[in-house]
């Protein structure tokens, strides 16, 4: 029941490449079950290397053979874990005989003095073999603090766990101060642009009856200057008067206009000046929104929304995974007890028989071997963890560079180039393999246009000359594999120019390789995965 409980044990280890990864007992014996899940072949990732000069068809074997290795090993020291369990139960056998055979021996022990020296020296045996016991107990020190090492290692990833969580709560309290914000800037908009209507509508009516009022007036002086005229010999005087009169009415009715232009032109820089604090508002509202959303990763509000009402499920779920661990840390506390109480067992059943510390002597010996196997295994498991890292930051290297090819880039690469650092190997493969097949299409497309340019001009060429090629109204040799080659090059008569670019992309640039035009879909086709770079 120990060793099942032991194996059904799960170590959560986070990886290198930011992932979460869950490793067993069983994968860590038998690594062939999890490799077989993880593992890719990127065939056209192969030659792009090999032309940087990056080699990585070597490193992959060299990974591959590490990992055969590994895994052989691990079945060895399965088997001399089984071999050593075995033993075990002989050496419980052992103890009982050699009980029986003290009951025996502690008989004889009066009448044979040289039972005694036997005795005396299995006795100096003893101390010996407990010296031997305190250094594998000092061995098991070591595995304890491994243990403990593990155990810092979970408490430290606990505390980024509860970092992130106040830093998405912070968020979200920012969020929802973004959210206020912005609907009362919104309001107080709205409001200044009614209050800006209102005022435009006033000092418009004001304009227009001051213009009315100015007409009526310039129709009153035409008619007064009118009567002037014709009764100027008969009303000197009153003429007089009258101008008078009119130039203090003028005069009265300009102030007032100007006065209440002046207000008006106040009222109209007042309301300029708050239009212009609204909009300065909105603009640092619409930042503040943008960081949120870049923040939050998404710009839809109802995924935010979600996000935020989801997090006492989260919460739930941490808490869940919490326990299991306390529940397995109390497992692995209660396996470090019984092993303690099974060595200090095995230390107070150290009976008086050579064959029992020869058989101990000897495990000890195999645990230092395997001790030095398994460092062995730790080297050569960094080796394939840097040989891993290496071939990743190969892929980001080549992936960058794919994503400076002219035309090669779409509306989100930037983003996702943003983004690479974070994803696992297997993901980064395939973007790779889809980054390869972007740039094969966009120079075979190239390729098929400079090809459709070249045959226009040979056609062109060809056509200035066909007077004196057709006299004797028979085609030469020459000639016809001329025409048969601007068959293949030119496009032809019932095919379109999309058409004649997807036949020249093609591996064999014949018309049969490809569909009829009525057939043809919109698109251009990916290209296999198979095909090599140009």
């Amino acid at each position: 029941m120990m060793e099942r409980e032991e194996d059904e044990l799960t170590i959560q280890i986070p990886s290198q490449d930011g992932a979460k990864t869950e490793r067993t007992t069983d994968e860590m014996v038998s690594p062939r079950r999890g490799l077989n899940k993880i593992k890719v072949s990127a065939p056209s990732v192969q030659p792009y290397l090999t032309s940087l000069g990056i080699s990585v068809g070597d490193e992959t074997h060299i990974v591959e053979k590490e990992v055969d290795e590994i895994a052989h090993l691990r079945r060895e020291y399965d088997a001399i874990k089984n071999a050593n369990w075995r033993k075990e139960k002989k050496i419980k056998k052992l103890e009982e005989d050699v009980k029986n055979m003290t009951m025996i021996l502690q008989g004889r022990m009066a009448d044979n003095s040289q039972t005694k020296f036997l005795m005396a020296n299995i006795e100096n045996k003893s101390a010996l073999y407990e010296s031997k016991l305190e250094d594998e107990l000092k061995d098991r020190g070591v595995y304890n603090h491994m243990i403990q090492r593990l155990t810092d290692e979970v408490l430290g990833a606990k505390k980024v766990m509860l970092a992130k969580e106040e830093t998405l709560h912070a968020l979200r309290q920012d969020l929802s101060v973004a959210v206020t914000g912005l609907l009362a800037t919104r309001h107080e908009k709205s409001a200044a642009e009614s209050f800006y209507k209102r005022l435009y509508t006033n000092w418009w009516e004001k304009k227009q009856a001051n213009i009315r009022a100015l007409d009526d007036l310039q129709q009153a002086v035409e008619q007064t200057r009118l009567k002037s005229d014709i009764l100027e010999a008969r009303e000197v005087s009153r003429k007089n008067n009258v101008q008078a009169a009119l130039g203090e009415l003028k005069q009265k009715e300009k102030r007032r206009l100007r006065r209440e232009s002046s207000e008006q032109m106040t009222l109209f820089s007042e309301v300029q000046d708050e239009l212009l604090d609204t909009n300065q508002r909105l603009v640092s509202v619409e930042a503040e929104l943008r960081q949120i959303v870049e923040a939050a990763g998404t710009s839809d509000a109802d995924q935010i929304v979600s996000k935020y009402l989801g997090r006492e499920e989260n919460l739930r779920c941490l808490e869940e995974e919490h326990a299991i661990t306390n529940a397995r840390m109390i497992k692995l506390r209660d396996r470090h007890k019984q092993l303690n109480e099974t060595l200090s067992c095995f230390r107070s059943a150290a009976a008086n028989s050579r064959t029992i510390y020869q058989e101990m002597d000897q495990a000890s010996d195999r645990l230092k071997e395997t001790d030095k196997e398994a460092a062995l295994l730790a080297d050569k498991c960094n080796r394939a963890d840097v040989l891993t890292d290496a071939f990743r930051a190969c892929l980001l290297k080549c992936l960058r560079k794919l994503s400076t090819v002219h035309g090669s880039l779409e509306s989100d690469d930037q983003h996702e180039i943003s983004q690479i650092s974070e994803t696992p190997t297997q993901d980064l493969l395939h973007s790779m393999e889809q980054k390869l097949n972007r740039v094969v299409d966009i120079v075979n497309r190239e390729k098929a246009e400079r090809e459709l340019h070249r045959s226009e001009t040979t056609l062109n060429s060809n056509g200035m000359g066909s007077g004196s090629t057709l006299a004797d109204g028979v085609l030469s040799t020459d000639d016809t594999a001329k025409v048969l080659q601007n068959s293949v090059r030119a496009p032809a008569s019932f095919e379109t120019e999309e058409h004649f670019i997807l036949r020249m992309a093609s591996t064999v640039a014949s018309p049969a390789n490809v569909r009829s035009p009525k057939h043809l879909t919109l698109g251009l086709p990916m290209r296999s995965t198979q095909e090599q770079l140009p």
